[in-house]
């Protein structure tokens, strides 16, 4: 396959808005101008739209206005392209109209320019989905594949998530790691500082990969896995089509497994690259056993696997949870306690004692002195 460099969001919006430009003077505009609409459109998250349009409104490659939205009763931000965006666009789809990559199509494989591919598909297909199939592909590119980009999710085994205390940081990291070159996350903690709402929470912000979820101690995760890329196109267990496909993967509860388990979860990273577009999330717990780990020291300095601590709440998180401001002694015991577990802290705010007595190590007496501290307010 041609060589092409992965183009940046900020390309990305400003030949997704060539489409757009000139709209002049209308009543009504369209939704696939404004934020969510950019997002979908680029395929990015809505968390980076945000900042990717101020960017360009800083260097004058974009406009922006309030106006009324199609389908939408109130007025939201819109976007198009100046001319000096529109002069950065012809830029881009100059460079990148020659370049030559290999395709194939009824059966035959060829060499073709991007140009003559958008020629081909006559307007069937976009150009940014053209790029997208490219960049994150090493096989040559299939032209009856190429088509509107369709998100498939299977989170059914996902928790709820209600509340969640004190985990911006982490969520922040989360979102650098999945857009960066790491193919794998480990998300480790205390049991019941939560690491698998974190991670619950943290697919609320990605809309633009397949989606899969799968507990460990609640079903086979290799056969969900199977099953999942099996609907995204992938056959069997090729590694190489798996690892060529937008997913983002969440292992949830990586802690006493079986020795099948890990192999199959160590082949899995032996065959992983860097530059691989699917990613994989595992929830584990602190101090997760020799035997049971998949990945070593050698595979964080290869860039493989990044890890990322979920940390006890704060003080002022858990008076957050808690809903009183607290005498500092008292609080200070209650951290102690319950050594920061949001899950611990709920059910003391909600006085369920006997779920305490269950989810952690303390005993009646203890309890009844946590509800009483937690009275002692300010």
């Amino acid at each position: 396959m041609g060589k092409i460099k992965a183009l940046t969001y900020k390309e990305k919006v400003l030949i997704y808005l060539r489409d757009f430009t000139p709209l002049g003077e209308l009543k009504v505009y369209p939704p696939e101008i404004s934020q969510k609409g950019i997002a979908d459109g680029v395929g990015m998250g809505r968390t980076h739209v945000s900042r990717v349009m101020r960017d360009l409104l800083e260097s004058k490659d974009v406009k922006e206005g309030m106006e009324h939205i199609k389908g939408r009763s109130r007025k939201l931000k819109v976007y198009s392209l100046t001319g000096k965006g529109l002069e950065e666009g012809a830029r881009i789809m100059e460079e990148i109209g020659d370049i030559e990559v290999r395709v194939r199509k009824d059966g035959d494989e060829f060499w073709c320019s991007i140009e003559d591919i958008m020629e081909r598909v006559d307007g069937k297909v976009r150009l940014l989905d053209v790029l997208e199939a490219m960049e994150h592909s090493s096989t040559p590119l299939n032209l009856a594949d190429l088509g509107p980009r369709r998100i498939y999710s299977e989170l059914s085994g996902a928790p709820k998530v209600k509340e969640l205390y004190g985990r911006s940081e982490v969520l922040t990291r989360l979102d650098g790691w999945l857009n960066g070159d790491v193919p794998v996350a480990i998300l480790e903690g205390r049991k019941g500082l939560g690491a698998s709402s974190t991670a619950r929470r943290f697919l609320d912000s990605v809309d633009d990969r397949h989606l899969l979820w799968t507990n460990v101690r609640k079903e086979d995760p290799q056969k969900k896995m199977l099953e999942f890329f099996s609907q995204i196109g992938v056959k069997g267990e090729n590694m190489n089509e798996i690892m060529d496909t937008r997913s983002l993967v969440v292992i949830d509860d990586y802690y006493d497994v079986d020795d099948e388990l890990v192999d199959f979860f160590v082949e899995l990273i032996d065959n992983m690259d860097c530059k691989s577009p699917c990613k994989f999330l595992v929830t584990t717990r602190e101090g997760l056993p020799v035997y049971e780990r998949f990945y070593h020291r050698e595979h964080l300095k290869q860039g493989k696997v990044t890890e990322i601590n979920v940390s006890p709440l704060t003080e002022e998180e858990a008076e957050l949870i808690l809903g009183n401001k607290i005498e500092p002694g008292a609080l200070r015991r209650i951290m102690l306690m319950t050594k920061g577990s949001p899950r611990i802290l709920k059910h003391l705010r909600d006085g369920k004692v006997k779920k305490i007595e269950e989810e952690s190590a303390l005993v009646r007496e203890q309890i009844s002195l946590l509800i009483f501290l937690k009275d002692q307010t300010i």
